[in-house]
């Protein structure tokens, strides 16, 4: 068996080898992939708070309401980061942070620093709402 690449796109298979039940015992062998396909629900606690992410996409994930406790879909943007040596999957769904990556039309795969500035006081109601900061990072493909 040779090593296959894990190109990730939501409803579509993984491209990793398959086997059949009769070839459990090569599950032993096998070497986890360092990526977590479980999504974590980033919420920044302090501002000044960053991440280096790849935006994803925008997608809906079902949250718990915090007044009633029922799941609701919720519009969020989905990242990936490195944490610890392993590729994870993160999401957040800020209104502004989902309205300005939808805004800008940021492409899957481009690298941004996302930086927490805290809470804002809304315009429109008295309510305050998470404050980003959403820069694109240049890579130099070629220093690689």
């Amino acid at each position: 068996m040779e090593n296959q690449s894990l190109e990730l796109k939501r409803g579509e298979s993984l491209n990793v080898a398959t086997v059949s039940v009769n070839d459990i015992d090569l599950l032993d062998q096998g070497e986890a992939a360092p990526i977590d396909l479980m999504s974590d629900y980033w919420t920044p606690e302090t501002p000044g708070e960053k991440k280096r992410l790849l935006f994803d996409r925008i997608d809906i994930r079902q949250v718990a309401d915090e007044k009633t406790g029922e799941l609701i879909d919720l519009e969020c943007c989905f990242f990936f980061t490195k944490e610890n040596g392993a590729i994870k999957n993160i999401s957040n769904g800020s209104k502004r942070l989902v309205a300005s990556i939808s805004a800008y039309n940021i492409q899957k795969g481009t690298p941004l620093e996302i930086i927490y500035l805290g809470k804002k006081k809304n315009k429109t109601n008295s309510l305050m709402s998470d404050n980003w900061s959403i820069k694109p990072l240049v890579i130099n493909i070629a220093a690689k």
